[in-house]
């Protein structure tokens, strides 16, 4: 949950931007994740995400003029008929609701035209990603949160609770969590893929530059790598 956020037509076209530009490629065509952003004042807490019948739960999606079924989206919407190949073979789809059973969106498809709907003057968003992944899920959550902090935005937590185990072994979850992940790596690897010597203390002050926290270990270097950079995948 962000509040306060500084948005403007420009801003807006950079967010839907790069909600694009993750959701083709870090989300894998929306396979593995896919983004919400809702207006967070129009939402009543707390949220539920459930399944529906095709052709039930008809709502107006975003960018549509009238009301449709989930099946009618499917077959219909521009969204719907690039996405739902995601959705084949299966008897219910997903579908995302606040507790005055208001749809949020039809997951990973489209959003709702009312709750879903940020626009210049929203100050406060809801975001949410949906997907199969949990590490890149929370990864996509912490890029866009931070995007919005960065454009003024404070963050605030949000606690889900799962009716399954976590990858952890817990059943709930509070996000985002920006914790910085470590890796290790050798000084030796440093130097060889290099091609000249460099030590702890060099190697140290380059990755600060480079906006990694890192310590000494032995003949390697532990670095802390900031939650949001899932571009850093290995050493």
């Amino acid at each position: 949950m962000v509040k306060g956020a500084k948005l403007n037509d420009q801003i807006l076209k950079q967010l839907m931007q790069q909600q694009e530009k993750i959701d083709g490629t870090y989300g894998r065509g929306r396979k593995r994740s896919s983004i919400g952003l809702y207006d967070f004042d129009k939402i009543k807490w707390p949220l539920k995400y459930t399944v529906t019948n095709p052709n039930e739960s008809a709502f107006l999606p975003l960018g549509a003029e009238r009301i449709m079924t989930p099946a009618e989206i499917l077959e219909r919407h521009p969204k719907g008929n690039e996405y739902g190949r995601l959705l084949d073979g299966f008897r219910f789809y997903p579908i995302f609701k606040d507790a005055n059973e208001q749809i949020l969106s039809f997951p990973p498809i489209i959003n709702s035209n009312d709750i879903g709907k940020v626009t210049a003057t929203t100050k406060n968003i809801l975001i949410e990603v949906t997907g199969t992944d949990w590490l890149t899920v929370k990864s996509v959550l912490l890029v866009i949160a931070m995007g919005l902090a960065d454009r003024g935005g404070k963050l605030h937590e949000v606690t889900i609770e799962y009716p399954y185990k976590l990858p952890d072994g817990s059943i709930k979850a509070n996000t985002p969590e920006a914790e910085p992940r470590t890796l290790m790596i050798s000084l030796d690897e440093i130097s060889k893929v290099l091609g000249f010597e460099m030590g702890a203390t060099e190697a140290k002050e380059l990755l600060k530059k480079a906006r990694y926290d890192a310590a000494e270990e032995m003949e390697s270097m532990k670095v802390f790598v900031p939650g949001h950079r899932a571009d850093v995948m290995h050493a």
